[in-house]
């Protein structure tokens, strides 16, 4: 008896498994032509081909920003052990500036080197104001904005009198441009987003 309710339940468990639901499709991203930590211009049809896990950072970001670009740098590591070869080649990583006043590409080179990120699969992403805000607010439907430093010491340009504000959320974008899932930032968060990385390439090879 105590063989056969062990079966059934790693029965239960397969069951779960092979009827897991897919990730919806929650919004399409709009065109966008943006470029990366190189000057290369990166648009909507550079998504072909692979299976996108993003987040959203600015260099001069004191508070959390460095700890989700350790958090996706774990999760990259994590990647390179638990998926396939196969799949591995099918999945890239974005990191996209919510300043890209002072986050030129040159800055972002500087910051991927600090960092020690390996490029071979992650792109960090900037581009004009208008075009950031266009794909970040409206596209990865995530907010960012400026908000003046209480600073009486305004010795240098006007764009060192902000800070700035966005969402820390990370996403999964397919390779057509939709998302596919939004994650917390968290432990459990990144389980997941790790996870359902490696579904979804492991789908559409």
């Amino acid at each position: 008896m105590k063989h056969f309710f062990i079966f059934l339940v790693l029965l239960g468990l397969s069951a779960c498994q092979w009827g897991s639901k897919p990730l919806p499709q929650l919004n399409e991203l709009p065109e966008f032509q943006l470029v990366d930590q190189s000057s290369r211009l990166f648009s909507k049809k550079d998504l072909k081909g692979k299976v996108w896990g993003v987040n959203f950072i600015f260099t001069s970001c004191a508070g959390t920003c460095p700890l989700l670009t350790e958090r996706m740098k774990k999760v990259q590591q994590d990647l390179k052990t638990r998926a396939q070869p196969e799949e591995l080649q099918h999945i890239g990583i974005l990191s996209f500036s919510v300043d890209p006043e002072r986050d030129t590409p040159e800055v972002l080179a500087d910051y991927a080197k600090r960092y020690e990120l390996d490029l071979q699969q992650w792109k960090l992403i900037t581009g004009s104001v208008e075009d950031i805000q266009k794909t970040v607010v409206h596209g990865f439907k995530i907010a960012m904005g400026k908000v003046p430093r209480n600073d009486e010491t305004k010795e240098t340009s006007p764009a060192e009198f902000y800070d700035v504000v966005h969402g820390e959320k990370f996403l999964i974008v397919d390779d057509k441009g939709w998302i596919r899932g939004y994650y917390d930032a968290n432990e459990a968060g990144m389980i997941t987003f790790t996870r359902d990385l490696i579904a979804l390439a492991k789908k559409d090879q």
